[in-house]
């Protein structure tokens, strides 16, 4: 998170690519997706957003709850690509 506050987002997105794979490995700590999406995002690469928050919703259920903030950026992610589109 350092490296996002300070705007490094490439150093950010490698941090949290790596800490995605130790949480996919061990299941132990917080899940990274969020974070690494919204920087994917930021970067303006919504496939790979979209598909960081179907693989947290794939391994994780409750995860696909309406509410969930995951949920709530995977929708923002979908309504930003489809304005890109048009």
């Amino acid at each position: 998170m350092v490296y996002q506050k300070l705007g490094e987002l490439e150093n950010a997105k490698k941090a949290f690519q790596c800490a995605r794979e130790l949480f996919m490995q061990y299941r132990v700590g917080i899940s990274p997706h969020y974070d690494l999406a919204k920087i994917l995002i930021d970067q303006g690469q919504f496939d790979e957003a979209i598909a960081i928050c179907q693989e947290l919703f794939d391994r994780n259920p409750h995860s696909n709850n309406p509410h969930s903030p995951i949920k709530i950026l995977l929708q923002k992610t979908l309504d930003m690509k489809k304005k890109k589109a048009e």
